[in-house]
């Protein structure tokens, strides 16, 4: 017989997994906004704030992690929770990185030189 949590693991898991989509296509939304402002600047911009314009990588590996270890642990739910709560972290995680790259060249302007 099934606990109830062992019936729930499975929306839990799911909801992890959209939460962590979700938190990456909004960032992918948000940085042709800061495009726009970037193109203003004569400077070459910092690698931290390159690595979030739109069309790197970084939007799609952690989805795509958590997608295959999703897949990869589907018969083995006791691993499968912690591997998709660290990809949980790490989509909480990408937000304020996602704000310091992107604020990165404005503090740099603002500095002293």
């Amino acid at each position: 017989m099934k606990t109830a949590g062992k019936r729930f693991r499975p929306f839990l898991n799911t909801a992890i997994l959209l939460f962590t989509f979700g938190v990456h296509i909004y960032l992918a939304s948000l940085a042709p906004e800061f495009e726009k402002v970037f193109s203003g600047f004569d400077s070459e911009l910092p690698f931290l704030s390159r690595m979030f314009l739109p069309g790197s990588l970084i939007y799609w590996v952690l989805p795509a992690f958590c997608v295959a270890a999703y897949v990869a642990y589907w018969f083995r739910p006791e691993k499968m929770m912690s591997v998709l709560l660290a990809c949980g972290i790490g989509s909480v995680l990408m937000i304020p990185a996602f704000i310091v790259a992107m604020y990165l060249p404005v503090f740099q302007l603002g500095a002293p030189t």
